[in-house]
């Protein structure tokens, strides 16, 4: 599942040229939550609300200062 959210976070760094902006962390917050719900089986509009919630807890998390890939290394 990281990988979804390390990839997504990739493509848009290279589309936007951008190091590391709030936006970039939307997005890859936004598709990790959607790639969570499909692989949960979820179904119609509660997958979009729930990558609208980790979009939010994404850029929350960059706005604060918290590395989201740190936190899940063992």
């Amino acid at each position: 599942m990281l990988a979804s959210n390390a990839s997504i976070s990739f493509m848009v760094r290279t589309i936007r040229d951008k190091d590391d902006d709030v936006y970039k962390s939307m997005v890859s917050g936004f598709g990790y939550g959607v790639v969570i719900s499909l692989v949960t089986g979820m179904k119609g509009p509660s997958v979009i609300s729930s990558g609208a919630m980790f979009a939010l807890l994404n850029a929350g998390m960059h706005k604060a200062g918290i590395d989201s890939s740190k936190l899940y290394r063992v």
